[in-house]
């Protein structure tokens, strides 16, 4: 896996090559080149190539500056003790594709889009800001009536030009929607509605080497087929979201490398510590999962290595904590392969071995004596790998003595809410199994999922994303200052403690991170395969060769 992520950095220490002309295949075609009126993902695919951020996260997960001189923190004084005052400065010299120079007065007017424009559908990244105020030129100041653990992301769709754009009642019509100014490596040369956008180079880039290309070409073509056959001939140089199963196609062809970027996305075991269906405060614990060294059994019989290899062929990487990327990893040392230590921790709490190979209770810490030791796994279907993976584990668990029985339902009800009855917020199974993931900012995300007070209950009416039920004051007060620190030095070493905590706990068990797909072309160098960001993040370094 390792080597094959690696390829993901392509041409790096080649000499560049300028001239060219690249095309990138697109199933469908954008909606706008505005990235304020849409959240479809295929716009940021695209939109970046000419509209640009103050800050982008590289492919190492770390933020670096774009339009912004550097990055605010509390360390370089850009950001106040509080945290409810960010500095931010602009690289100097930058100007507009039409030759107009950019000011911090376009910061203030980005903050107004977003939350005034019509029809903006950004305005709820800047619900904590009080104001955003140009102090001179190349300084904007943003003030927060709290403190905001996502203040790095907020301009993270671009900067609008004042001059550029039009008045605020009026965004949802702006020319700039199809025909934008912007301070990106390319600018717009024709935009053939279905069918294709044609990009020129931005001669006033702040780069005066880059772009390497003369014009890059987003083709929209609908047939995953056809995208297939057009990078195996070679007739493109990039295809957005090739499918899993188009990778040997792709490979054979000797014209197409298939690179693999890891994804946020986990696949784990959300195990239920409290009493199944009993969705209130302070309920009993599981008569089989409240016992810490049930749980730590069924982390042990799992044969992870031959999952990932076998069952997944590579295409996946092991896991042992929700902080598994970026500024915020942290290294866990999970649990491996022991069926061995896996029986006697059965042996040892309580659980016999019985009839049909099935252990039960006698002695067991909650269990009454007699109870069979088998456990109801949920996931949803129409998703292979993963019924694949219960499957595989129950297997496993068979040979340790324990029974799982794989009980999937369509997303639809797995992903329900509590007015629903969903098992998932009422708390009636087992064990849950599903992929979800932190971005770059993990904190709303793990605080949702491991905090006590987000402990879906009958009395708080079923909110929070705590499905396994656990309760910890040191993981919540962790969570709480991560919350609430503007230091990510801070914040990553409490991270780092939750991630060990969960280690020795054991709410979930954390499986493998799935990897995303990209094909490129075998001439089409420069290429950085980011997690982080949409494709064109980094199309001023691509080059044929």
């Amino acid at each position: 896996m390792a080597a094959v992520l690696l390829a993901a950095l392509l041409g790096t220490g080649l000499a560049q090559t300028r001239g060219g002309t690249a095309t990138v295949l697109l199933p469908e075609d954008i909606p706008t080149l505005n990235p304020y009126l849409s959240t479809a993902l295929i716009t940021s695919q695209v939109a970046p190539a000419i509209v640009e951020p103050l800050l982008t996260v590289n492919p190492a997960g770390e933020y670096v500056p774009v339009m912004a001189a550097r990055v605010p923190t509390p360390e370089n004084g850009d950001v106040s003790p509080d945290g409810l005052r960010v500095t931010w400065t602009l690289k100097p010299g930058l100007t507009w594709s039409d030759g107009v120079a950019v000011t911090a007065d376009d910061v203030v007017f980005t903050y107004e889009a977003a939350t005034q424009g019509a029809n903006s559908v950004r305005g709820g990244l800047f619900a904590k800001v009080v104001s955003v105020t140009a102090v001179d030129d190349s300084t904007a100041v943003v003030e927060f009536s709290e403190f905001d653990s996502s203040y790095l992301d907020l301009f993270q769709y671009g900067i609008l030009p004042r001059h550029a754009s039009g008045e605020l009642t009026d965004m949802s019509s702006w020319a700039f929607n199809r025909d934008p100014v912007g301070t990106g490596p390319f600018v717009l040369g024709e935009w053939r509605a279905g069918d294709r956008i044609i990009m020129e180079r931005n001669e006033r880039y702040r780069d005066p080497a880059k772009p390497y290309l003369d014009r890059l070409v987003y083709m929209v073509v609908p047939s995953e087929e056809t995208r297939v056959a057009m990078m195996v001939r070679g007739d493109a140089e990039r295809m957005l979201w090739p499918g899993a199963n188009q990778r040997d196609a792709l490979q054979a062809s000797g014209n197409v490398d298939y690179v693999l970027v890891p994804s946020i996305y986990i696949l784990r075991m959300f195990l239920n510590l409290g009493e199944r269906g009993n969705p209130v405060i302070g309920q009993a614990p599981h008569p089989i999962l409240g016992d810490l060294r049930v749980r730590q059994a069924l982390a042990y019989a799992i044969d992870y290595d031959s999952i990932i290899d076998g069952l997944a062929e590579g295409r996946v990487q092991r896991a042992n904590s929700p902080f598994e990327l970026g500024w915020y990893t942290c290294e866990v040392d999970g649990y491996d392969y022991d069926p061995d230590r896996a029986a006697q921790l059965l042996d040892e709490a309580g659980w016999v071995m019985g009839s049909g190979g099935v252990r039960v209770a006698k002695g067991a810490k909650y269990a009454a004596d007699g109870t069979r030791l088998s456990l109801d796994v949920m996931g949803y279907t129409d998703f292979r790998l993963l019924e694949q993976t219960e499957l595989v584990i129950a297997d496993m668990y068979k040979s340790v003595g324990v029974e799982l029985n794989v009980r999937n339902v369509e997303q639809s009800v797995l992903f329900g809410g509590w007015a629903d009855g969903a098992a998932r917020k009422t708390g009636d199974f087992d064990i849950l199994m599903y992929d979800t993931g932190a971005g770059i900012n993990p904190q709303a995300h793990v605080y949702d999922l491991l905090a006590s007070s987000r402990i879906p209950t009958e009395e708080n009416g079923g909110v929070g994303g705590n499905y396994s039920r656990w309760s910890n004051p040191q993981v919540d007060a962790w969570l709480d200052e991560a919350g609430s620190s503007p230091s990510l030095t801070v914040r990553k070493a409490d991270y780092c403690n939750v991630a060990e905590a969960i280690n020795e706990e054991l709410p979930q068990i954390y499986l493998y991170q799935f990897a995303d797909g990209s094909a490129l072309s075998v001439r089409l160098k420069g290429v950085n395969a980011n997690t982080w960001a949409g494709i064109s993040w980094d199309v001023a370094d691509w080059y044929l060769e």
